[in-house]
């Protein structure tokens, strides 16, 4: 229930975040930001996908943030993201492993 995600975050507790591998990717984003954005603002959702994915996989030393010496893919969006999850499916520019793997400019 939405509202049990809800009272948990507030207690405190790490959630993380991972899309079903049985979905079109774009598509099961769409459908989990959907439900996220009904409980959570979009800084809260950015922090279960970032450090709170992290620190839930024992790897908030090494991913998470994007600083210098973190491992990090970035993605650049067509969009601001913290203005509504539609626009974290408006993908320009994906970067993974140092490799431009996605160039939509």
């Amino acid at each position: 229930m939405p509202v049990n995600a809800r009272t948990v975050w507030d207690a405190g507790v790490v959630l993380g975040y991972c899309t079903d591998t049985n979905y079109n990717p774009k598509a099961g984003l769409d459908h989990e930001l959907k439900l996220l954005n009904v409980m959570f603002s979009m800084w809260d959702i950015i922090k279960m996908m970032g450090p709170n994915t992290a620190s839930y996989i024992q790897m908030g030393d090494q991913l998470g943030k994007l600083e210098p010496g973190m491992l990090a893919d970035i993605v650049l969006l067509d969009g601001d993201p913290l203005e509504g999850y539609w626009n974290w499916l408006k993908t320009k520019v994906v970067v993974k492993g140092g490799v431009v793997v996605v160039e939509k400019r």
